[in-house]
């Protein structure tokens, strides 16, 4: 079989198991594996794809550290290394910008997501008042309301004025233009419930 015929897997495995064996992998191999990495990383990037970014950052992190480890001493590697660890790292940084997003995105289509992002519409509330408004469980509020903050769509902040020193969750202005699209009646009527 030639290596174009080859999944990423297949070609990465071949270079790591030549590595092992401190075998340079061949020209064709590096060009084919550089190839497809570059093609499963836009069609996760695309598709929005977070898991596949993650496996593509790892697999390739770890057959740049094989390499590395087996051929320190062997320059004639580094051209074909360099593509690899290159995109390893785009695609871990990548991941690590994306995903808070995606999951964000993700939330506001469930049922709590929604209600949060309605509850905030052109209000403030703190933690405690939006558990017993809501009435959802501490643990799941507790992961929603991170995964909405790392996504840039809610803010939470004390204010100074505030004598128990809680924090008060409201939308950003990309939340609150995010919660006019689930629900267009928030505009009109300028409060969430």
């Amino acid at each position: 079989m030639t290596t174009s015929h080859k999944t990423l897997d297949e070609l990465l495995l071949e270079i790591d198991r030549d590595a092992r064996a401190s075998v340079v992998p061949r020209m064709e191999t590096f060009i084919n594996a550089i190839a497809k990495a570059k093609s499963v990383f836009v069609s996760a990037v695309a598709t929005e794809n977070m898991t596949e970014l993650k496996s593509l950052a790892c697999q390739l992190s770890d057959s740049t550290d094989i390499l590395h480890h087996s051929f320190a001493n062997n320059p004639a590697i580094y051209p074909w290394l360099r593509p690899l660890s290159t995109l390893a790292d785009v695609a871990q940084k990548l991941y690590e910008t994306m995903n808070p997003k995606v999951e964000a995105e993700k939330l506001l289509e469930t049922n709590e997501g929604g209600r949060i992002m309605r509850a905030l519409y052109d209000r403030n509330y703190t933690f405690a008042e939006l558990q017993m408004w809501l009435g959802i469980d501490y643990f799941g509020l507790t992961d929603a309301m991170r995964i909405l903050t790392s996504g840039g769509l809610i803010t939470s902040e004390t204010p100074p004025e505030s004598e128990s020193g809680h924090a008060v969750y409201r939308l950003k202005g990309v939340g609150k233009d995010k919660a006019e699209k689930m629900f267009p009646e928030l505009k009109l009527s300028g409060c969430g419930y």
